[in-house]
C-alpha cells in the first residue's frame, strides 16, 4: 500500500517521510487524524487522506483537557451478574426510540450504583450496538474527577472518539475554532457541543451518556452538571443520560419522575438487592474466586449456604457490605478465610444483625489496627497519620510520601495498609479509600464514637500542613547548588560549567530536592482546613 501512495507522492529528501494522500514517518502510518504502528495497528482511520486541515483539528482535539474519567478508571467493581432486573430495564429505556431524557439511579451508598453505571456502559459500548458516546465516573478522591472543570470537555473528547463521523467534523471544528477551554462549565458546553451538534441535530445517531457518582462531585459543580446535561437532552433529542447519585445530592424534586427524567431508587427495590448480594457472595465466596485470590491455601475452601445467607442477613440491603465483607474474608494478611468468615459472623450475632448502616462493620474491620481502648499512643498517632491522609488527601500520596512526611516507615505503613486492605485499596503504591462511606464513617464524630479510630479534619488537615512546612524549612535552601558568585548570575550552561557541576551531581541534587519539595508540596494540597489551633 505504501508503494502504491508514494508513487503519487512528489519525492522528499527524507525518503521515509511521504506526504499527500496519507502520512508516512518511518513506519508509523498517519491517516485522517488516526495513526496506525506497523502494517496492521491503526488508532483510528479516516476514509478520506490527510490534509493540513485533519491535522490541525488532530492536533486540537489531542490537546484538550480532559479527564481519565471512563469505566477503565474504575476499580473494584461488582459482578456482572448482578442487578439484571433494572440493568434490563435500562437496556429498554434506552434503545426505545419513543422514550427520551435522563434516567436517574438513586441509592444509598454502597446500592450498587456504580456497578450499574459500569455494566451499561460496557453493554452500550460492544461493537453491535456502539451507543455509548460518552462516560464520566465521579471521583472524590480524584482531582480531575471531582468537580466540574473537565466534564463537558470530556464528553466532548469522548464523542469526538465515538465513531461517527458527524460528531467527528463537528466537535472537531468546534475545537479548532475554540482554542481556549478554561472557559466556565456552560460555556464549555455551549461552544463544544450544543452549538456544533444542533444545526446537525436530526442526522445524529442515538447517542447514551453515563454519568456515575454526581454525589463525588463538589456540591456547587453538580448542580452545573445536572443542569447542563438537561439542556444536552433537550436540544438533541437523539442523545440519553443514565446518571447516578445519592439521595442527598439531589433535591427532591430532582428525584421525582416526570416527563423526559425516570427515577429509579435503588434500594427500594429489595428483591433485586437480596438476590444480587446473594448471586455475588457465592460468586465470590466459591472454591475457584477463593483459591485464585489464596493462591497458597493448603485446603480448599467456600463459604457453605448457610454463611451466605447470614452474611446476606447482616449485609441488609447494602452492596458494599457484601463486598467488603468478601474482602475482609479474603485477606491475604491472614489467609484464613474460614477463621475470618466466624470471627465476622460472630461479631454480627452479638446484637448487631442486620445491620442497617456501616458503623459497627468498619469497627470491627479498624479493631485489626487499633485494639479496644488502646493505651498505645504511638501506634495511635501513626495510624492517625497514614489512615487520615489517605482519607483526606485531595490529591493521593504515594507510600513513601506518606513516609517522608510524618518520618514513619514505608515499611510499617505497608503493614498497616494490609490489615485494612479491606477498606483501603492500593495501586501503583498509591494508597486509597474503596469506598467514600468508610471516610464519612471515619471523619463523623456521630458515627465514630471511639476518639482512637477517628479522624478529626481540623486536626489533621492542621498537622498535615505543618509537616509540609518542617519539610520545606528543612530541604529549601537558597542556591541549592552552592554555585560561585560569578556563576550564579550567568545562565544555566555557564554558571554550571563555571564552577565545573557535572551532570552526575546535578541529577543528584536535583533528585533529592525533588523527592522532598515534591512531597510537600504535594501533600500541602491536602490542607484545605486554616492552619490554627493544636494538632
Amino acid at each position: 500500500m505504501s508503494q502504491n501512495i508514494s508513487k503519487q507522492t512528489p519525492p522528499t529528501q527524507n525518503p521515509s517521510v511521504h506526504t499527500g494522500g496519507a502520512a508516512y514517518f518511518g513506519n508509523a502510518n498517519f491517516r485522517g487524524g488516526g495513526h496506525a504502528f506497523g502494517r496492521y495497528s491503526t488508532v483510528y482511520n479516516y476514509r478520506q487522506g490527510l490534509d493540513v486541515n485533519d491535522l490541525r483539528e488532530y492536533e486540537s482535539i489531542k490537546t484538550l483537557p480532559h479527564a481519565k474519567a471512563s469505566r477503565k478508571y474504575q476499580k473494584n467493581i461488582g459482578s456482572s451478574g448482578t442487578n439484571e432486573g433494572i440493568l434490563q430495564t435500562m437496556k429498554d429505556w434506552a434503545t426505545n426510540p419513543n422514550q427520551f431524557g435522563m434516567y436517574v439511579v438513586s441509592g444509598l451508598a454502597g446500592a450498587g450504583k456504580s456497578t450499574v453505571a459500569y455494566n451499561i456502559a460496557a453493554w452500550a459500548d460492544e461493537p453491535e450496538r456502539h451507543h455509548l458516546g460518552a462516560e464520566f465516573f465521579f471521583s472524590l478522591g480524584e482531582a480531575d474527577r471531582r468537580n466540574a472543570n473537565l466534564f463537558f470537555t470530556t464528553i466532548a473528547y469522548n464523542l469526538y472518539f465515538a465513531g461517527s463521523g458527524a460528531f467527528k467534523r463537528a466537535i472537531g471544528g468546534a475545537v479548532v475554532k475554540n482554542d481556549r477551554f478554561t472557559k466556565s462549565p456552560q460555556k464549555q458546553l455551549d461552544d463544544l457541543i450544543l452549538d456544533p451538534l444542533e444545526p446537525i441535530k436530526n442526522d445524529l445517531p442515538l447517542t447514551l451518556i453515563v454519568v456515575d457518582a454526581l454525589d463525588e462531585c463538589d456540591d456547587e459543580d453538580a448542580r452545573f452538571v445536572l443542569t447542563g446535561l438537561r439542556q444536552l437532552v433537550q436540544a438533541l433529542p437523539s442523545f440519553k443520560v443514565i446518571l447516578t447519585t445519592r439521595p442527598g445530592a439531589l433535591s427532591n424534586d430532582d428525584l421525582t419522575s416526570r416527563e423526559g427524567c425516570k427515577v429509579v431508587r435503588l434500594h427500594h427495590i429489595e428483591s433485586d438487592v437480596v438476590e444480587n448480594i446473594r448471586i455475588y457472595l457465592k460468586y465470590s465466596l466459591s472454591a475457584e474466586q477463593v483459591k485464585e485470590r489464596l493462591p497458597d491455601l493448603t485446603k480448599p475452601w467456600c463459604a457453605n449456604d448457610e454463611q451466605v445467607e447470614l452474611l446476606i442477613q447482616a449485609s441488609g440491603k447494602l452492596f458494599i457490605m457484601a463486598s467488603t465483607a468478601v474482602r475482609y474474608i479474603l485477606d491475604t494478611f491472614w489467609s484464613a478465610p474460614d477463621r475470618q468468615v466466624k470471627e465476622l459472623l460472630d461479631a454480627f450475632a452479638q446484637g448487631r444483625t442486620p445491620f442497617d448502616n456501616l458503623v459497627d462493620f468498619y469497627t470491627i474491620i479498624l479493631r485489626s489496627t487499633i485494639p479496644d481502648k488502646c493505651r498505645d499512643t504511638r501506634l495511635v498517632e501513626r495510624y492517625q497519620a497514614i489512615v487520615g491522609t489517605i482519607a483526606l488527601a485531595q490529591v493521593p500520596l504515594p507510600v513513601q510520601s506518606i513516609a517522608s512526611l510524618f518520618d514513619i516507615d514505608a515499611d510499617q505503613i505497608r503493614v498497616v495498609l494490609r490489615q485494612l486492605q479491606s477498606v483501603i485499596s492500593v495501586t501503583d503504591d498509591i494508597p486509597r479509600a474503596y469506598h467514600k462511606s468508610f471516610v464519612d464513617y471515619i471523619t463523623d464524630s456521630e458515627q465514630c464514637k471511639d476518639i482512637n479510630l477517628r479522624i478529626d479534619p481540623t486536626k489533621r488537615h492542621t498537622r498535615i500542613a505543618r509537616c509540609c512546612f518542617e519539610m520545606m524549612g528543612k530541604h529549601l535552601k537558597f542556591n541549592i547548588l552552592e554555585l560561585g558568585i560569578p556563576a550564579r548570575f550567568m545562565s544555566n550552561e555557564e554558571g554550571l560549567a563555571k564552577d565545573g557541576i557535572s551532570d552526575a551531581k546535578l541529577q543528584d541534587k536535583s533528585y533529592d530536592m525533588h523527592v522532598h519539595i515534591g512531597t510537600a508540596i504535594s501533600a500541602a494540597r491536602t490542607s484545605t482546613m486554616p492552619i490554627s489551633g493544636k494538632s
